[in-house]
């Protein structure tokens, strides 16, 4: 919808002011104006729209004539990545995704930078950018992950996509404890139960152990079950939950599927994690 509702308001020649726009939207919704003549691109992006309403099969089916109406539809080569058969297949996609996105929204960041997500013609380009630094975490290649996230946290500050829950994490797990701590400051909140978990491996890492103890017994009173599921006394499901509500299970499951292999794959780190414990 929001993106049906910015290509009518760029349809709009006597836009003028905020009331105005509302006015427009209202009578859009009520259904006494349509949309204008869409291109094949836009009508490609419909397309991609409600396939991410569909699941499976059904999904690439949507994305795959999404592109035979118009192969400049950037954002559908972001969905056939998610059904690649191979490495290779899947960074193919990504990569002509990216291309064409980022000649697309040129002329948005041109004329106002502070664009990106805000505007949605740019969120296809973000998405396939967060889709490509997810697929080069998962093939090892973490320093150029890494930099993927830190670059789609300088174009969008305010973090719509929630880029910081594996950027944090990642940097972690590299040891760039500084530049960690510099993020968790800039996203610091005291109910977002992630970044105190996040602050207890800051420490623990940097041998704090006294701070990391206290960290620890913070972080518990926020989110319990994260604690839970790290130190082995629940078994941690396999699937990452896509929604979940602050201090539910459902967060800490999130919270130890992110954080967990920090001090799981680290015998130094574990037992530093256990001296804490004790």
């Amino acid at each position: 919808m929001m993106w049906e509702i910015r290509v009518l308001l760029d349809s709009e020649e006597n836009v003028k002011n905020q009331q105005e726009a509302e006015r427009i939207i209202q009578q859009y919704q009520e259904g006494k104006i349509q949309l204008p003549r869409l291109s094949q691109r836009e009508e490609a992006q419909l397309l991609v729209y409600d396939a991410y309403a569909l699941t499976g099969r059904e999904r690439e089916v949507l994305a795959k004539k999404a592109i035979d109406l118009s192969e400049e539809c950037a954002d559908a080569y972001g969905i056939l990545a998610k059904f690649a058969r191979s490495k290779n297949e899947k960074l193919s996609y990504l990569d002509k995704g990216i291309e064409l996105a980022e000649k697309q929204i040129h002329p948005i960041i041109t004329k106002d930078p502070r664009a990106y997500w805000l505007d949605v013609h740019t969120r296809p380009y973000m998405r396939l950018l967060l889709h490509y630094g997810l697929v080069l975490k998962e093939n090892g290649q973490l320093k150029k992950a890494m930099k993927t996230f830190h670059r789609l946290l300088e174009q969008n500050p305010d973090d719509h996509q929630g880029v910081r829950y594996v950027f944090i994490p990642l940097l972690l797990e590299l040891g760039d404890l500084d530049e960690a701590d510099y993020w968790i400051t800039l996203f610091y909140d005291e109910q977002d139960a992630f970044i105190e978990y996040a602050m207890f491996f800051i420490d623990l890492l940097d041998a704090e152990m006294e701070d990391a103890e206290d960290l620890w017994y913070d972080a518990m009173q926020q989110n319990p079950f994260a604690a839970e599921y790290m130190m082995g006394e629940e078994t941690l499901p396999l699937k990452v939950p896509e929604y979940y509500t602050s201090g539910s299970e459902d967060e800490g499951i999130f919270i130890a599927q992110v954080l967990k292999p920090l001090w799981e794959k680290n015998s130094e780190f574990q037992k530093s994690f256990n001296s804490v414990m004790v």
